[in-house]
């Protein structure tokens, strides 16, 4: 099969031309078809040209033949430079040719291409990434006339999504080409998962080139498209495809908060610090960059600040950005006595530095919240955290990072003293936990060495 470009100066299109009050058809661009096929209106019925800016009316004979055609049925995008055209084959036995014509801006009409009647649809390729095109088919007999019909159908030829850009905490951002694409009223976005069929996962308007998704489910493959919405309503048909598997937050395994001891032994800490040891994000290809943010207990966070930590700051501020494969761990220094914060992590895309949509967070950030009180002098804080990684470790049991990083248990202590339920007054702070899980349920202090000595004392156990 060989394509070709034709560009005729004059098409024969009787009724076509007279129903739509235009004299000549002007080709504005060479139309490639398919020359194993081609069909065109016999000449004896073409128009006298006209230069004239302003259409007039012509005057043709119509045809009394039945042709049994209805026009075109539709147009469909398939990629950002090429559309399809399909209808219905005519019923009626004079039919020769359908003749492809396309309805310009200007008002004029421009001949496309034709195809021999056994066909039923035909592809525009050459287009314009962006633009958006109305056209008419009809048919016509081995003497010209056509059947007169002037069902319009239009398109947007649209490439769809360039990318997809896998954050962490089962969000992802999608990109899609924008540019130039001045027809389009909004973009819309559809994921599947499984093989399963794509569902509408939101909308942004005709100026955005990203759209978020969030809660998505971790660890999971997910297949998203973009697709344009025009002018009149109808989305483009591109099939342009992007994979990624969500990354999972996993959690700290290990937090570490002393107090100030002046005078601790060897190889312990002097000075008030907090030291926090966390999972590897679940599907964190190669070599990851995270972000420890720290902001004052109960403050919302900013996940996209540099400013970096120091005594005194209360609002958000970075405590760390490290860079590699596993686990991290990160020591914040500047922390003020006595004072409660929040710890927060997060991780950018691969192979990427500081990039703003990097570090979201969910809206609801409350189970990305470590927090940590500083403990007293000569104090270290046991936290629930690290105890129920201990613990479910221990026992081989999975752990939930969302939920202090609680594991499923129903053995020997499973139901919580103090559970809090009908509790009030000096007791109403204890926590209503499930008896159907480990969980430590708090953090406390203990005294940092010489165990079952009151070193705060000062007096005891030789403690000074």
């Amino acid at each position: 099969m060989q394509y070709v470009c034709r560009k005729p100066s004059k098409i024969a299109v009787r009724n076509f031309v007279r129903s739509f009050f235009v004299v000549v058809c002007v080709l504005s661009s060479a139309a490639c078809v398919d020359t194993s096929d081609i069909a065109t209106p016999a000449a004896s019925s073409t128009p006298s040209t006209t230069s004239s800016s302003s259409p007039t009316t012509t005057t043709t004979s119509t045809s009394t033949v039945s042709y049994g055609f209805s026009g075109a049925t539709a147009a469909t995008n398939l990629d950002g430079a090429r559309i399809q055209i399909t209808w219905n084959a005519a019923t009626g036995p004079t039919v020769t040719s359908y003749q492809i014509f396309e309805l310009l801006s200007t008002g004029l009409v421009s001949w496309v291409g034709g195809v021999a009647s056994s066909r039923t649809s035909f592809i525009v390729s050459g287009l314009a990434a962006g633009s958006f095109h109305t056209y008419v088919v009809q048919a016509f007999d081995d003497s010209g006339n056509g059947d007169g019909n002037l069902h319009t159908v239009a398109a947007m030829t649209y490439a769809g999504i360039t990318g997809a850009t896998n954050l962490g905490n089962a969000e992802a951002t999608l990109t899609f080409s924008s540019g130039g694409i001045s027809v389009a009223t909004q973009y819309n976005a559809y994921c599947s998962t499984g093989g399963g069929a794509m569902v509408a996962m939101g909308s942004v308007s005709s100026s955005a080139s990203t759209i978020n998704l969030t809660g998505l489910s971790t660890n999971t493959l997910y297949a998203c498209q973009i697709k344009a919405v025009s002018p009149v309503g109808t989305e483009d048909a591109n099939t342009a495809t992007y994979t990624f598997t969500t990354r999972a937050y996993q959690g700290v395994i290990l937090v570490k908060a002393y107090g100030d001891a002046p005078t601790a032994p060897a190889g312990q800490p002097t000075a008030r610090q907090v030291s926090l040891t966390w999972n590897a994000f679940l599907n964190a290809a190669g070599n990851s960059l995270y972000k420890l943010v720290r902001v004052q207990k109960g403050q919302a966070v900013t996940m996209t600040t540099s400013t970096a930590c120091a005594f005194g700051v209360t609002s958000s501020c970075v405590v760390c950005q490290p860079f590699g494969v596993g686990n991290k761990t990160c020591t914040d220094l500047n922390v003020d006595n006595s004072q409660q914060y929040d710890y927060l992590l997060s991780m950018a895309p691969t192979g990427t530095s500081s990039s703003s949509n990097a570090w979201l967070l969910p809206v609801v950030d409350t189970p990305y919240r470590i927090s940590v009180q500083i403990p007293p002098a000569n104090m270290a804080l046991v936290h629930r955290d690290s105890v129920n990684v201990e613990e479910c470790w221990t026992m081989g049991r999975t752990t939930d990072p969302l939920n202090h990083q609680r594991c499923a248990y129903s053995g020997m202590g499973a139901v919580p003293y103090n559970s809090g339920a009908g509790l009030s007054g000096s007791q109403s702070g204890y926590l209503n936990l499930n008896p159907n899980y480990f969980d430590m349920g708090y953090n406390f202090f203990v005294d940092r060495w010489e165990a079952g000595c009151n070193w705060t004392a000062g007096t005891d156990c030789g403690g000074g």
